[in-house]
């Protein structure tokens, strides 16, 4: 057994973050300072729900079973990643094994300014990073090239 198809947490990640439509418009109602701190909810939101869902998976993982990311799979598996194993949480882990590995071979394309997805990504990595700064080699300083 493990998180599949039936798994409850992909369908509320989808209806909290509906695609990269709905990061774009959280990130665009951030941006405006009429609905801050509605888009600033939504957005927090998001990354509760991110971070929900990548407990689940860890535990899933530590408990040998086999997991399969359907949903937001660049973003949940390189978390999941990171949290588990100590070697992506060193400067060379992230750029070259998790950027790398799971982000560009898998067909992610990176754009200026970031898309959602991406800018999620940085956004609980840095939430990592404040919370266990020891865990981590780099600091946001890295996060914000």
């Amino acid at each position: 057994s493990g998180i599949n198809a039936e798994y409850d947490g992909w369908d509320h990640l989808r209806a909290t973050l509906p695609g990269e439509e709905g990061l774009t418009n959280a990130i665009e109602d951030m941006r405006q300072k009429s609905t801050w701190m509605t888009g600033n909810r939504r957005w927090l939101d998001a990354v509760w729900s991110t971070f929900v869902v990548v407990d689940d998976i860890i535990t899933h993982m530590r408990g040998d079973s086999s997991v399969v990311v359907e949903v937001y799979p660049h973003l949940l598996a390189s978390l999941a990643q990171i949290c588990l194993e100590s070697r992506y949480r060193t400067t060379y882990g992230l750029l070259c094994s998790i950027l790398h590995k799971d982000w560009l071979h898998s067909g992610y394309i990176f754009t200026t300014p970031p898309l959602p997805q991406f800018t999620l990504f940085l956004h609980c990595l840095r939430q990592l990073t404040l919370w266990y700064p020891t865990a981590f080699e780099y600091t946001e300083s890295l996060l914000i090239f």
